[in-house]
């Protein structure tokens, strides 16, 4: 990021979940023997212990659990890199055994990843999920064999006990409203959208949410094509798309690292400034593109600087809790903030991870 400021936020995640059978309880009535009694099966700590106590039980329950995370995405994305160099430091700070691995965006891959990994037995599996069904019945046969899953970015039909991400909706209705106004300040109406592996929570509720924010401001949605979340693909598309809709005005799309090929394509074509390139997430990737012009705006939502402690924070609780897996599923939404030329310089705006 060379001047930029940066920074990975480590904090810590308060959550309150209320959650079947994880807390502690006593009998009305009945005296209690011990301030650390707890009740069978109650999980989770007891209801009145010390400071040191909570320490010792906290960390005695997860010291030696297994915990392994398997991304679509390869250690080429700093979305990736990022989450493993939190998720690293997150449980070593507790004592898991915790290891990460990624299929490099081969979704076939991915789910013999994930099957391996459930064969070995880990107490938590930590998933970045490639599209809403592929992973849905692993992601059950997971939690029947006693293995919590927690699931980053991407979320799928099979409900797992956390999902950990963005608002997909709200956050692409936002950045496609962003586009809808710097297109009508040129009086131009021609925009299109480049989503992911197509079938994926991103892609689908981007194409969603984008295309009705266009439709309700009056835009001229030209084009709306899966890019892979390929950058070259991206750029194909982009390069074809100038060609044929001269009045093009913006482009949105679900990933930065994708919509770097679609910035190159715009800077290529000599159309800086006027056709705008709008992405989520924003590594460096996209704000060395606010930088030079090339991306008009893109959204911080956390994936490179809070999703990692959060998915951190979310494991230790399960492991903590005596919760079985899959009784109980939720879902964390992290915030989401546009980046652009006035803020992209701010700290925590951008991310970036050294390569692994």
């Amino acid at each position: 990021m060379g001047t930029y400021k940066q920074v990975i936020v480590a904090a810590g995640v308060a959550l309150t979940l209320v959650l079947t059978g994880c807390t502690s309880t006593r009998n009305e009535g009945t005296a209690e023997k011990s301030t650390t009694t707890q009740q069978t099966g109650s999980g989770g700590l007891p209801a009145i212990a010390s400071p040191q106590e909570v320490i010792a039980k906290s960390l005695s329950s997860m010291r030696g659990k297994k915990v392994q995370m398997i991304t679509i995405s390869g250690d080429g994305a700093a979305l990736t890199r990022a989450w493993k160099e939190r998720t690293v430091l997150g449980f070593r700070e507790v004592g898991v055994d915790f290891t990460a691995i990624n299929a490099n965006f081969d979704t076939q891959v991915l789910a013999q990843q994930v099957q391996t990994a459930i064969d070995q037995k880990p107490d938590a599996l930590i998933l970045h999920n490639a599209d809403l069904s592929g992973l849905a019945k692993l992601i059950q046969q997971a939690q029947s064999a006693g293995i919590y899953v927690i699931v980053l970015n991407l979320g799928s039909n099979a409900q797992s006990d956390a999902y950990i991400g963005p608002n997909w909706t709200a956050m692409v209705g936002k950045l496609a409203e962003r586009a809808a106004a710097d297109c009508k300040a040129m009086n131009k109406k021609d925009v299109a959208i480049i989503s992911g592996f197509a079938s994926d929570t991103g892609s689908l509720l981007t194409v969603e949410s984008a295309t009705q924010v266009f439709k309700d401001q009056g835009m001229n949605l030209v084009a709306s094509q899966p890019g892979q979340y390929d950058p070259t693909k991206a750029n194909e598309i982009t390069r074809t798309l100038l060609q044929q809709h001269p009045g093009l005005c913006a482009l949105i799309g679900n990933w930065d690292g994708m919509m770097s090929g679609a910035a190159n394509a715009v800077a290529q074509a000599g159309k800086i400034g006027q056709v705008g390139v709008y992405t989520t997430d924003s590594s460096d990737v996209a704000c060395d593109g606010i930088a030079k012009g090339t991306v008009a705006a893109a959204v911080n939502y956390g994936g490179g600087t809070t999703m990692g402690d959060n998915a951190v924070a979310v494991t230790q609780y399960l492991l903590q809790s005596g919760v079985t897996p899959g009784a109980s599923r939720t879902a964390l939404f992290t915030p989401t903030q546009i980046i652009d030329k006035s803020n992209y310089q701010l700290a925590g705006s951008c991310y970036a991870a050294a390569a692994q």
